[in-house]
């Protein structure tokens, strides 16, 4: 099989348009509906505000020893088999709400720090 292989469609695939643009064919990427919503997002609506709940993943700490500092061993399994949540493995989901109040976009970024914040400190 021989291809026609012009400088336009070269400058095309190098512009990221791909290879089937090359080729002259199509796309064949296809995936299932799924139907449910993903659990990366949820919206919620908040007095006459719209919130979308964004994750941004989890985050596995490990044994809770390390981040339960001061707290008796039995309290902490307690507490979280109370919540129907694994006693020897901390992961937190890290969420970011964007609020859409109709004329201002707003995100609050909830970042998790391990090390105290620098001070900027102009030149």
């Amino acid at each position: 099989m021989t291809y026609h292989v012009s400088r336009r469609s070269l400058l095309a695939l190098g512009a990221g348009l791909g290879a089937s643009t090359m080729l002259g064919g199509s796309a064949l990427a296809k995936a299932p509906k799924l139907g449910t919503q993903p659990s990366y997002f949820y919206r919620f609506n908040l007095g006459n505000a719209e919130v979308d709940r964004v994750s941004d993943g989890p985050l596995p700490l490990g044994p809770p020893k390390g981040t339960f500092v001061g707290i008796p061993d039995d309290d902490v399994k307690k507490m979280l088999s109370d919540n129907f949540l694994p006693t020897d493995n901390i992961v937190l989901e890290q969420n970011s709400p964007i609020v859409n109040t109709g004329d201002r976009l707003v995100l609050f970024d909830m970042g998790v720090r391990t090390a105290p914040p620098r001070r900027y400190r102009p030149a």
